[in-house]
């Protein structure tokens, strides 16, 4: 198995990880017609998001999505251009060695989110798992944003309860070639390829 590639964040002026979700809905992209493809192993999804604020607006700013149909035969999958999105066109990848066919950019598609994010910086790399999503923990900075219906209610620096999180997730290692049960191995699978999350003081929707 692989690590997947995440979706970013766009925070005054910086890039985060999107390392932690409790709530929904994000962008789907079935919703605007697409098909997402996974022609990669590092990105089972077909897709990448960032996604930012515009005047405390939760919205999608840029889609970089491998779009397309399945086909019989040798090749699994025929890649095509994409729809247009709210009102924008999607441009070839500049990259020809990209993993994704169609860029869109400047979106600015509102999404209605409710709930909570954990935008994350400074990726601890003596942490790192050739596999899924990489949680918050992971991370040395770590802003927690909530919504209410894509709008921005409140923004506040968690990362000092992250590293107590760090701290437990590290002495009880669960990771594959450690003594833990098959459950336990099993589970930890489980939560590698979700961005859940969990804190105290997080409301929940």
């Amino acid at each position: 198995m692989t690590a997947q590639f995440p979706d970013e964040f766009l925070l005054e002026g910086q890039a985060y990880t999107l390392a932690g979700i409790n709530g929904g809905p994000l962008f789907d992209p079935q919703t605007v017609g697409l098909n997402p493809l996974p022609t990669c192993t590092a990105c089972w999804r077909g897709y990448v998001c960032i996604y930012s604020l515009d005047h405390d607006q939760f919205i999608l700013t840029e889609l970089q999505v491998a779009h397309g149909k399945l086909v019989a035969g040798s090749r699994p999958f025929e890649l095509e251009p994409g729809p247009i999105i709210n009102g924008v066109a999607p441009q070839p990848h500049p990259d020809s060695n990209s993993v994704f066919n169609n860029l869109y950019q400047n979106l600015n598609l509102p999404i209605p989110f409710d709930g909570g994010l954990l935008l994350a910086d400074g990726f601890i790399r003596e942490l790192y798992v050739h596999m899924g999503f990489h949680p918050a923990w992971k991370y040395r900075t770590v802003i927690e944003l909530i919504f209410e219906t894509g709008r921005l209610h409140e923004q506040r620096n968690v990362s000092d309860e992250v590293a107590l999180l760090r701290e437990k997730m590290t002495s009880q290692p669960m990771e594959p070639g450690t003594k833990a049960d098959r459950s336990d191995i099993e589970a930890w699978v489980e939560a590698t390829f979700r961005r859940n999350y969990f804190l105290p003081h997080v409301r929940h929707h």
